[in-house]
C-alpha cells in the first residue's frame, strides 16, 4: 500500500470534481494514494432539531456522496474518510497532521462573471494555518503541471519553497523558473499591498548572479530552470511575473504571520493568494518531499 496520500478537502460544490481529479492525476505522479475528506461546520437547525436518528442520516447521506467522489478517481487509489463535523480548517488540518498526509489539496471557486478567483474564507485560513504543504487549485487549469514559477526572497522560507518546486519540477518533468523581486524602500513599505504600485518591467541593473547561484543550490541540476529579477512591490511583481509566464504552477513559501501583525496587514503569501491567475502551491514548516526541505 502506497504510504503517503494527499488529502483533498470535499465541500460539495462545482469545483469538487476538479480538484479531485487534478489531486488524482498528482497522485499518481507522485506515487501516493488519495484521501477525501467533507467538513460540516454545524447541522442545519432542523436536522439538529430532529434528533439523533436525522443527524445519523445526514452524516450517512453525506459518506455516500464521499464515496461516489471516490469511486470516480481511477489512476490512484483513494479511500473517503468520515464526514466530520467542526471548523472546517481546524479540522482538515488537524486530520491532516495525524496522517501521513504528503499536502492538503483544496479548491478555490471561480466565478466567470467578475473573471476572477474567489478564495473562501476556509481556504485562506488553511493557508495561513497549514503547517503541511496546501495546494490551492484554480478550477480554470488544466491538470497537467509543465512549468513551474517559484518566488524567491532568499530566506529560509522560500529555501524550502524552491527545493520543493526543484524537486516536484523534476518528477513532474516540467521547466522551472525562478523570481526574486527587488524592493525599494517606497515599495517594501507596503509589502503587503499591490494595488499602489503598479507593475513594472524586469529590473534594470538586476542581480541575477545571487539568483543564479540560489537556484544552482536548491534545485536538481537535470531540471530545466530559468531566472529573472524584477522591481517593485512584492506581490504586483509577482502576479505579473504569472501574467507573463504563464505558470501552471507558482510555489510560494509561507512565512506564516500570526497575531497582530496578521490580523491588520496580512502577509505575502495571502495576498497573493487571493489574485493569482494559476494553482499554487504554498510551503509552510514541513516539505512536500522529506529529502528537499534542509537548508544548506
Amino acid at each position: 500500500m502506497k504510504s503517503h496520500s494527499l488529502l483533498v478537502g470535499a465541500d460539495y460544490g462545482d469545483t469538487t470534481e476538479a480538484t479531485i481529479g487534478f489531486a488524482a492525476d498528482l497522485a499518481k505522479k507522485l506515487d501516493c494514494r488519495l484521501q477525501l475528506c467533507h467538513v460540516m461546520e454545524s447541522l442545519p437547525y432542523a436536522i439538529h432539531s430532529a434528533g439523533p436518528l436525522a443527524e445519523e442520516q445526514m452524516l450517512k447521506e453525506n459518506a455516500a456522496e464521499l464515496e461516489r467522489l471516490a469511486s470516480l478517481v481511477s489512476d490512484c487509489p483513494a479511500t473517503a474518510l468520515p464526514p466530520r463535523i467542526g471548523k472546517p480548517h481546524h479540522v482538515l488540518l488537524e486530520v491532516a497532521k495525524k496522517t501521513d498526509t504528503l499536502a492538503v489539496v483544496i479548491g478555490a471557486a471561480y466565478k466567470p462573471t467578475i473573471e476572477r478567483v474567489v478564495v473562501g474564507v476556509t481556504a485562506e485560513k488553511i493557508v495561513q494555518s497549514a503547517v503541511r504543504p496546501v495546494f490551492l487549485y484554480h478550477p480554470k487549469d488544466s491538470h497537467s503541471i509543465s512549468k513551474i514559477l517559484c518566488a524567491v526572497d532568499y530566506s529560509d522560507h522560500s529555501r524550502r519553497a524552491l527545493a520543493n518546486a526543484g524537486e516536484l519540477a523534476k518528477r513532474l518533468g516540467a521547466q522551472l523558473e525562478a523570481v526574486h523581486i527587488e524592493t525599494s524602500s517606497l515599495a517594501h513599505a507596503d509589502l503587503y499591498s499591490y494595488q499602489a504600485y503598479p507593475a513594472s518591467s524586469p529590473c534594470t541593473q538586476p542581480d541575477t548572479e545571487r539568483l543564479r547561484k540560489f537556484v544552482r543550490e536548491y534545485v536538481p541540476p537535470l531540471v530545466e530552470t530559468s531566472i529573472s529579477v524584477r522591481s517593485g512591490a512584492p506581490v504586483a511583481e509577482i502576479l505579473a511575473a504569472c501574467e507573463s509566464s504563464k505558470p501552471d504552477l507558482l510555489v510560494v513559501g509561507s512565512h506564516g504571520a500570526g497575531g497582530f501583525v496578521h490580523r491588520i496587514l496580512g502577509n505575502v503569501t495571502t495576498r497573493i493568494v487571493r489574485d493569482v491567475p494559476c494553482t499554487i502551491l504554498v510551503i509552510g514548516e514541513e516539505c512536500l518531499f522529506s529529502d528537499s526541505g534542509d537548508t544548506k
